[in-house]
C-alpha cells in the first residue's frame, strides 16, 4: 500500500525487517514529510536498546516478533528463513520520539503487525495514545496464528469501549480481515460529560462530607459548651447554697453572742444594785 502520495503532513512509516531499509530509505528520501523508523515495536514497555528476533518469512508481509506456529500449520509453505535481531521500541518510547500530535487533527494510524496486534492496541490505551487519532486500520489475524499473538475477535472486543465505530471491513483475504475504525465523537463528548458529572457528584459529595464534618464538629463543642456551662450552673447553685448556710450560721452565732452579751450585762446589773444597796445600809 502506497501511503507516500497520501496528502498528510506527516507520515512515520515502522519497519522491523533490515533487509527493507535501504529501499525504504532511498523511497522515503523523495517525500520531506515522511519520517522512517527502523525497529520492532512492542506492547510492553521495554529498556531502550533491547533487541528481539524477528522472524522473517518467505512471504515477507507475515515476519513477526512472535513465533509463527499456527501459521505454519495453516500454510505448510510458509518457512522462516532468517531470525535476526532487530532494535525494538516499546509503544510508549516510539511516540515519545515523534512529534507531538494534536487530537484535533485527522490523525490515521495503520497497525499491519502480525501476531502483536492486540499487545500494541492495549499499549496505545493504556499510555492514552489511541484517543489521539481519528481514524485506525488495523490488520489482523483471523485465528491465532503465532505464539502469545491474537485473533480477530480479540482486537474487536478490546475495541468495543474505545469510543471508535467500525465503518469498514473487508475479508478479501479471510485469514487476514482489515478492519477501519473512526472515531466516535458523540461518544467522545458524552463520555466526557460523563465524566465532568461523576466529577461533580465527587466534589458534591466531599463538600457534604466536610459540611457534615463541620457541623458534626460544632455539635460536638456546643454539647460540651452546654456540658461545662452546666457544670459551671451546679457550681455556681452549690456555692449559693453554702454562702447561704454561712450566712444563717454567722446570724445564729452573731444571735447567740447578743443573748450570752445580753446575759452578762443583766447579771451585771444586778450585780451592781446589789452592791448598791449594801453600800446604803
Amino acid at each position: 500500500r502506497d501511503y507516500l502520495h497520501a496528502n498528510f503532513n506527516h507520515i512515520c512509516l515502522i519497519e522491523p525487517n533490515p533487509s527493507l531499509e535501504p529501499f525504504l530509505a532511498d523511497k522515503v528520501s523523495q517525500y520531506p514529510q515522511t519520517q522512517l523508523i527502523c525497529a520492532a515495536v512492542t506492547g510492553p514497555d521495554l529498556a531502550r536498546k533491547v533487541t528481539v528476533p524477528l522472524h522473517i518469512l518467505n512471504h515477507v508481509d507475515l515476519s513477526s516478533i512472535r513465533t509463527p506456529d499456527g501459521l505454519l500449520r495453516l500454510l505448510p509453505g510458509i518457512k522462516v528463513e532468517d531470525s535476526p535481531k532487530v532494535k525494538s521500541l516499546s509503544v510508549r518510547a516510539l511516540f515519545e520520539d515523534l512529534p507531538p500530535m494534536d487530537p484535533s487533527q485527522e490523525n490515521w494510524l495503520v497497525l499491519e503487525t502480525p501476531g502483536t496486534e492486540l499487545a500494541i492496541l492495549n499499549a496505545l490505551i493504556k499510555n492514552k495514545i489511541l484517543a489521539n487519532f481519528q481514524y485506525l486500520t488495523i490488520r489482523c489475524d483471523a485465528e491465532q496464528y503465532f505464539v502469545d499473538g491474537s485473533a480477530a475477535p480479540d482486537v474487536l472486543e478490546v475495541m468495543k469501549p474505545q469510543s471508535f465505530k467500525l465503518i469498514g471491513q473487508s475479508d478479501e483475504d479471510p485469514d487476514w480481515p482489515v478492519f477501519w475504525f473512526e472515531r466516535d465523537e458523540n461518544e467522545v463528548k458524552n463520555k466526557q460529560l460523563t465524566l465532568e458529572i461523576e466529577q461533580l457528584k465527587t466534589t458534591h459529595e466531599s463538600t457534604v462530607t466536610s459540611l457534615e464534618v463541620t457541623l458534626a464538629t460544632a455539635q460536638q463543642s456546643l454539647a460540651d459548651a452546654q456540658s461545662e456551662l452546666e457544670i459551671l450552673r451546679t457550681k455556681t447553685q452549690t456555692l449559693e447554697q453554702q454562702a447561704v448556710q454561712s450566712n444563717a450560721q454567722a446570724q445564729e452565732k452573731e444571735d447567740e453572742a447578743r443573748s450570752n452579751a445580753q446575759r452578762v450585762r443583766s447579771s451585771l446589773e444586778e450585780e451592781l444594785i446589789k452592791v448598791k444597796a449594801e453600800l446604803t445600809q
